[in-house]
């Protein structure tokens, strides 16, 4: 029943998916009534994922308000439970899978370890040349410690109010922990209580070519991640809930970035 339950849960997910993009109007399919209180309908026919406005197209509503998961044949529980039982079914076949012995990198990730060693990435203290820069995955790899390979490579996240500079107010400059290169002064950093390094501005201004913004889809839903526009480290978000005079504030991972006190 449990196997049954989490391939259902696999084969309504990707339906949802497939969906994404193309539609613009809710399926209109066979659905089991199920209670999402994170999810609210506006005045108009928009969708909403905790809070943050998305397509969601996999989603229908009946004529009462009653949200449905279309493509489930079980009835028994709601979206955010499918997704978590696809997430411990992960977690369980990856530790199945694992050797004994293998190490495991804990989830969420801290950001409190060492940068790393300045012999081993010299961005540590300054800013690279392109013909210093990594190559390839493994290069990069051999250069970065764990955490910093995670975050920057493979746009993880660390744990939130575990950085390194989460509450640093020294002068200085930040930069990328990649390739060294500047991208946020401390005279724009300022405390969010987000429990990352917040700033309203990149170095060179909102309108600057250091950092680079794309859409993000991941989890459900659309944000703007930042990544350093040289080395196309990924960083962290950027969201329009800042202070003045920019309005903005770009959310970074700590070990995405080091920092040079101000001398």
């Amino acid at each position: 029943m449990f196997r049954d339950y989490v391939a259902q849960c696999f084969r309504c997910v990707a339906q949802c998916l497939r969906h994404w993009e193309s539609a613009s109007e809710p399926v209109d399919r066979p659905s089991v009534p199920v209670g999402l209180p994170a999810l609210s309908v506006s005045e108009t026919p928009t969708y909403r994922w905790l809070s943050v406005p998305v397509g969601l197209p996999a989603l229908s509503v009946s004529e009462t308000p009653t949200y449905r998961w279309p493509h489930c044949r079980f009835g028994i529980h709601d979206v955010s439970f499918g997704l978590v039982m696809i997430s411990l079914f992960l977690a369980a076949a990856g530790a199945a899978a694992a050797p004994p012995g293998a190490p495991r990198m804990q989830t969420p990730l801290s950001a409190t370890s060492p940068n790393g060693d300045p012999r081993v990435n010299p961005a540590l203290e300054r800013r690279l040349t392109d013909d210093e820069l990594p190559k390839t995955e493994a290069e990069w790899q051999k250069r970065l410690t764990p955490l910093q390979y995670e975050v920057t490579r493979r746009k993880g996240t660390e744990r939130a109010f575990t950085g390194m500079y989460t509450d640093t107010q020294t002068a200085g400059t930040y930069r990328c922990i990649c390739c060294g290169e500047t991208l946020f002064a401390a005279g724009e950093k300022f405390h969010s209580g987000c429990g990352w390094p917040s700033f309203n501005a990149p170095a060179d201004g909102v309108k600057g070519k250091t950092v680079a913004e794309h859409v993000d889809r991941s989890h459900f839903m659309i944000r703007t991640e930042v990544t350093c526009a040289r080395c196309g480290a990924h960083l962290g978000h950027v969201f329009n809930d800042g202070p003045p005079p920019t309005g903005l504030r770009y959310c970074i991972n700590a070990a995405s970035i080091t920092f040079d006190e101000k001398k």
